[in-house]
């Protein structure tokens, strides 16, 4: 919507936010792969427009230029997002700590009634489960975590590159407190949004403590993101406040 807001103004967009909404739209599309399940007609339109309307020449030293037609550079679209991810799949998740990289990028949703209105949390942290589940204290900080965010429920979002393959992939770790997954934990398994992100439990044992219980599920169907699975959260909350 904003790079159709610019092009409309100007034929002759900045270098600079043509540069900033290339990078958002490749990132957000995942460098326009269809099967991820993210790329729509208007972000490709969009990028079509930014690239041939940008006066790429402005700026040579762009390390991610490369020569166009006669003496005219344009922007390697494949080395600019592979840039962005290497940035955004930085080594740096693996120095924060639990509580950190929980409150990096976090959200609350909000469910119920007017008057006895609820709330989750869903964090993204940009690392494998095992891998994060294994930074020390997880099962505390995150309780802690939760605590401090007065929530029950927080839903870690796990979006990750796999290193041997080199596939996208997403898990999904459901962290409750003890007495409220008992509530919701046979619902939750035959709900539609369980079938409907594809989602396969990881540890046959979850990881638990006094207060909370954690559980680890591979998200095979890798479309959806916080946008699509907070609502579905919402949706499945809801269903259960009605039983």
């Amino acid at each position: 919507l904003v790079a159709e807001l610019l092009l409309n103004q100007t034929s002759n967009p900045p270098v600079s936010i043509s540069t900033l909404l290339l990078g958002v739209i490749l990132l957000d599309t995942v460098n326009l792969d269809e099967s991820i399940g993210k790329v729509t007609p208007r972000d490709r339109d969009a990028i079509s427009k930014i690239l041939s309307q940008t006066d790429w020449n402005s700026n040579s030293l762009l390390p991610y230029l490369k020569p166009s037609a006669g003496s005219q550079f344009t922007i390697d679209t494949n080395k600019l997002f592979t840039q962005l991810e290497r940035a955004k799949y930085g080594d740096y998740w693996e120095s924060f700590d639990v509580t950190r990289a929980l409150g990096y990028d976090y959200k609350a949703f909000y469910y119920g009634r007017k008057n006895t209105t609820q709330r989750f949390g869903i964090s993204t942290v940009l690392m494998p489960g095992d891998q994060f589940m294994e930074k020390e204290g997880f099962i505390a900080k995150t309780a802690e975590f939760m605590l401090s965010k007065k929530v029950e429920f927080l839903s870690i979002m796990l979006t990750f590159y796999d290193k041997k393959t080199g596939d996208f992939r997403r898990q999904l770790a459901f962290c409750s407190s003890r007495y409220r997954w008992r509530e919701i934990k046979d619902d939750l398994l035959i709900s539609q949004m369980y079938t409907d992100l594809a989602l396969k439990e990881i540890r046959t044992q979850p990881l638990s403590s006094d207060e909370i219980n954690v559980h680890l599920y591979d998200q095979k169907n890798v479309a959806p993101s916080r946008k699509q699975i907070g609502p579905m959260l919402v949706k499945f909350f809801e269903g259960e406040q009605g039983d």
